[in-house]
């Protein structure tokens, strides 16, 4: 079962995990400066109007989540409410390997098509191969690579999108 949480439940679900995400293997849970910076983060998220959904066993065990940026769309205005973004999306590691992902995409997919938008797009990391895989067999593909978006050390971004129509 998929459906929208709030900012308490998310946080309390998968905070951890987000940091995963968000920060990779350098997220240290121990440092506050660490979780004030990812509290800052989805706070941000939520106040921008971001939607967070949970994916729950029929147990209602958290298992995934995934947050989804819908643009809206303005009278008159025909380059406004055309896109989607996936902003983060992730699997809780016990559950990994088994669909969530990609039943949590398809979902955000399913709300992107309702709300009529042209595509959906998100960024990753330009060094997490197994991420960009992921999203190709889902048929979303590269658009722009931006390299050393974080630093001159860095790998970059990779920007992905699928069309929807």
């Amino acid at each position: 079962m998929i459906q929208a949480i709030s900012k308490t439940q998310f946080v309390d679900h998968f905070f951890t995990l987000m940091g995963e995400i968000e920060i990779g293997d350098d997220f240290n849970s121990d440092k506050p400066s660490h979780v004030k910076w990812l509290h800052r983060r989805i706070t941000q998220h939520f106040e921008r109007g971001v939607q967070f959904y949970a994916l729950y066993s029929k147990h209602k065990t958290a298992m995934g989540f995934i947050a989804l940026w819908l643009d809206e769309a303005l009278d008159d205005v025909p380059y406004l409410g055309q896109y989607s973004e996936v902003l983060d999306l992730g699997v809780l590691p016990e559950y990994r390997s088994q669909g969530l992902g990609c039943q949590l995409l398809k979902f955000a997919e399913h709300l992107a098509n309702s709300s009529n938008h042209y595509c959906i797009y998100l960024s990753t990391y330009a060094k997490d191969h197994q991420v960009i895989s992921f999203y190709k067999k889902n048929h979303y593909s590269i658009v722009a690579t931006m390299p050393d978006v974080h630093g001159p050390n860095d790998e970059g971004k990779v920007w992905m999108r699928k069309l929807l129509r």
